[in-house]
């Protein structure tokens, strides 16, 4: 995982991020069609997007997924974050 300088984050910070959201939301319960992204993943797509100030394509080149994808999961991490 790309820590500090795609997320800002270094990688203790991230996980103790990750802690805390993981513990108050559930990402994918099994249900309905799989997401494009793993929580971990969709984190870091998150606060790259808002680190790095590009836009939702580059995002989602660099998770191999397309731009309405990262579009909606970045809508979903922001209010969490």
């Amino acid at each position: 995982m790309r820590t500090k300088s795609t997320t800002g984050l270094t990688e203790e910070q991230f996980d103790e991020l990750y802690r805390l959201i993981s513990e108050r939301f559930v990402w994918y319960n099994g249900k309905g069609r799989p997401r494009c992204l793993e929580f971990s993943e969709a984190l870091e797509a998150t606060l790259m997007y808002f680190k790095a100030n590009v836009t939702e394509e580059f995002v989602a080149a660099q998770f191999e997924t397309t731009q309405p994808s990262i579009s909606r999961v970045i809508a979903e991490i922001e209010p969490r974050v």
